[in-house]
């Protein structure tokens, strides 16, 4: 310590537990600080050197029964730079430096400034979802549409092609198709035997007119109703 006082003008001599290291911990007054510390104490007493020193002032660090690399990286932590181990002995010494900067000083930013003129979009365009239609729409869908043409529903006979009813048909058309199947079978259908007008005591087994009353010849498919003058 005797030593120090020699060397130094002004020696102030700071223990863990002294408040003065709180009084003066804005004030940036020392040209040198050396620590001494078990470990215990040494993130704080790192943290308040770097307040109280001035810039590229430097501190020693002297700590006893800490691991080196844990040193090492509390005090680059704390802000130091250049960290060098000096001493090896049971007291261990470590000097550093701090930077040439001061606690809560500002530096102005300097960004670069370019002439050009940034591209600015409509504040309508970038609030607006809308999407324009005639963009979803293609060459196909301008194309007027073409008419089915009458020769489109004949079938390869050439005939109309008809509609087919439905499985469970309720709009009447498997009804009108039936009648016209009968109608049909009816008026194709000639007697082979001559007795399809006699009734079906007389008819084949495979007459189409089967279940129907006795006719006249001519008469197929007409059902004679009985009058009043018939009575």
């Amino acid at each position: 310590m005797e030593h120090l006082k020699t060397r130094f003008k002004k020696l102030t001599v700071l223990t863990p537990r002294d408040k003065q290291t709180e009084v003066h911990v804005k004030e940036e007054i020392y040209d040198a600080i050396i620590i001494v510390t078990f470990g215990s104490a040494l993130e704080r007493l790192l943290r308040s050197a770097f307040l109280l020193a001035r810039p590229n002032s430097a501190v020693k660090v002297i700590v006893r029964n800490v691991d080196e690399a844990k040193v090492l990286r509390e005090i680059k932590l704390a802000g130091f730079l250049r960290v060098m181990k000096v001493d090896n002995n049971v007291w261990e010494a470590y000097d550093c430096e701090k930077p040439n900067v001061s606690v809560g000083a500002t530096v102005p930013l300097k960004l670069p400034h370019s002439n050009k003129k940034s591209n600015v979009w409509n504040i309508k365009v970038m609030d607006d979802d809308l999407i324009d239609e005639d963009t979803l729409l293609k060459e196909e869908d301008y194309a007027k549409p073409i008419k089915e043409s009458h020769e489109e529903k004949l079938n390869f006979s050439g005939e109309l092609k008809k509609r087919r009813p439905c499985k469970n048909c309720t709009c009447g058309l498997a009804e009108m198709v039936e009648s016209e199947k009968v109608a049909a079978q009816l008026k194709t259908d000639k007697s082979s035997c001559g007795n399809c007008g006699l009734g079906d005591a007389f008819r084949c087994s495979t007459c189409p007119y089967w279940g129907l009353p006795p006719f006249k010849p001519g008469e197929e498919g007409r059902i004679k109703l009985e009058t009043i003058n018939d009575v």
